[in-house]
């Protein structure tokens, strides 16, 4: 046990941090003072707690009171002796107690023996006690026995505190599950963690969803199992990765893992190593890119009719493919490195709570510029009318849905954004934050404007062409 030390101030932090002061009797306390009162054969057995101004009990064996005043207190001398317990034989022969009233009255102690009840740092915050109202010497073993108990005590007040500190934990760590799964069912991906035998330990809604099961019935199912076709294959993959500890990207695969048929896939497969750099898990993060497919394919089709356009449209496939290569970072920090703007927003004064370093690196902004600013900071002025808009919508309805925006990068530029925005809410359902999507369009709207112009072009080559026949017609004529 460590040494009993008297500091009033840190004493009282110490006991205070117990929480236990006018908390109801409870039976392993009782069983304590019953034990100490039978083993030392007294009437009158106490847990006593001294704070400020009062010696509370929080288990008492033959009073009725709860407290009395700690001018009163016997407690409050044995609590000031250093890992001794505090004996008084005979209450009346000794001059500190003579005349308290707890002696010429009520309940008219006259021996008492009090064990401190030491913390681990070393502070006496009450005693366990036993009271006989007949002067007496008690044996050493029931003073040894007395202060077993006691330390049984404050035992049992640690691991109250260690009980409630885990449950806190545990809490804690749910909330940052939910808010996680939150993340990741807003990125546009399929994701999902799996364990070194082909098992799904996680998903993502969209897995869950192009599977066409609820999570819980893929989370804990064999690969093979929710694939047939594939889960072979899949599994050569994650075995190569396990063994070189190296990340898989790139992989592009025509596969037919999505309810609306075969898609064309982007893969990258992630190990996720322990302290000893031994691989335990695998995040699977995969991209539908059939979009960006078919737009390369369409511009290969019209390559013979616009060649010079066609060259253009294929540096851009060549730097997005580039940015996608660039992008894989973001596998390791699933939300910190998202393809996608996310931030999420106070809904009570629009200021932005956090957002990822993709935010910051398309607008140009710097963190402390962006967080704890309002949002329409954000937005270009001629869309903040439409952005307070969605913003209503959302502290409304709970989310926003395919809204087209533009941002305003820290230079002034703009940026075409589609912004879509979920709720998270407390246990009461109340909306404490937003999480938002901003998704650049920039590049796919300008690439239809493009397209649109390249359209007029051929019509009017188109005229040009017939005029010229007909104007070679008529000449003939003549």
């Amino acid at each position: 046990m460590a040494t009993t030390q008297f500091n009033e101030s840190a004493r009282l932090e110490s006991l205070h941090g117990y929480c236990v002061l006018d908390t109801d009797p409870e039976q392993t306390y009782d069983d304590l003072t019953q034990l100490a009162a039978q083993i030392c054969d007294t009437p009158i057995s106490l847990i006593s707690l001294v704070d400020e101004n009062r010696q509370w009990f929080k288990s008492k064996v033959g009073i009725a009171v709860n407290e009395t005043p700690r001018e009163l207190a016997f407690c409050a001398h044995a609590i000031e002796q250093a890992d001794e317990i505090f004996v008084v034989q005979n209450a009346l022969l000794d001059d500190r107690f003579a005349n308290n009233p707890l002696v010429t009255g009520d309940p008219h102690i006259r021996s008492y023996a009090g064990a401190p009840l030491v913390t681990t740092d070393g502070y006496a915050i009450g005693t366990l006690c036993v009271i006989d109202q007949r002067p007496r010497e008690l044996t050493d073993q029931q003073l040894h026995a007395l202060k077993t108990l006691a330390r049984q005590v404050v035992s049992q007040l640690d691991a109250q505190i260690n009980v409630r500190l885990l449950n806190g934990a545990a809490i804690e760590l749910e909330n940052e599950r939910r808010e996680m799964q939150l993340i990741l069912d807003h990125v546009p991906a399929y994701v999902l963690f799996k364990d070194t035998h082909n098992n799904i330990l996680r998903v993502n809604k969209q897995v869950a969803e192009a599977v066409g099961k609820p999570a819980a019935e893929i989370e804990g199912r064999s690969a093979a199992e929710i694939y047939p076709e594939l889960g072979d294959k899949f599994y050569r993959e994650d075995k190569e990765v396990i063994r070189s500890k190296k990340p898989l990207h790139g992989v592009i695969e025509h596969l037919d893992v999505d309810r609306r048929g075969a898609r064309w896939i982007r893969t990258a497969k992630i190990p996720i190593a322990n302290r000893l750099g031994e691989v335990e898990r695998l995040l699977v993060v995969a991209l539908d890119v059939t979009e960006l497919k078919e737009v390369e394919d369409s511009l290969r089709q019209s390559q013979t009719e616009l060649s010079e356009v066609n060259a253009h449209l294929e540096e851009l496939v060549k730097q997005k493919t580039a940015e996608l290569e660039a992008s894989k970072k973001w596998f390791e920090d699933l939300y910190e490195n998202a393809p996608d703007m996310h931030v999420s927003v106070d809904p009570s004064d629009s200021h932005v709570l956090q957002c990822n370093r993709t935010l910051l690196s398309e607008t140009g902004y710097e963190r402390e510029e962006v967080v704890g600013e309002s949002v329409m900071k954000l937005y270009h002025p001629d869309s903040r009318a439409d952005a307070m808009r969605a913003f209503q919508e959302f502290r409304t309805e709970g989310s926003v849905l395919n809204a087209e925006l533009v941002l305003a990068r820290k230079d002034g530029s703009q940026i075409d954004v589609i912004l879509n925005a979920s709720s998270i809410r407390d246990e009461q359902g109340n909306i404490v934050a937003s999480r938002s999507v901003w998704r650049d369009v920039t590049e796919r709207n300008r690439l239809t404007q493009h397209a649109q112009r390249n359209a007029e072009r051929l019509a009017h080559l188109a005229r040009v062409a017939t005029m010229n026949e007909m104007a070679t017609g008529i000449a003939h004529e003549l």
